[in-house]
């Protein structure tokens, strides 16, 4: 799972990436510049959801592993 630095240092780096693409696609299939919208509300709905996701790939095994048995857990290969 990212933490906060990780994620804030990505923010920076996605918007002249975006820039770029935007031009790319644009261009290649259009034939125009299509418009530049970066939007903080997205960054922050995005990095709300890779949280909830990496919480929920993090507690469900760990639930299930929580009601192994030790003989189940010593028997696992």
């Amino acid at each position: 799972m990212a933490n906060n630095r990780e994620s804030s240092q990505s923010a920076p780096v996605a918007r002249p990436a975006s820039q770029h693409l935007d031009g790319l696609v644009g261009q290649i299939f259009l034939r125009q510049l299509l418009p530049d919208v970066f939007s903080l509300l997205s960054v922050v709905l995005w990095l709300a959801l890779v949280i909830v996701l990496s919480l929920v790939s993090i507690v469900v095994p760990a639930l299930a592993a929580a009601g192994a048995t030790v003989r189940q857990a010593l028997a696992y290969e």
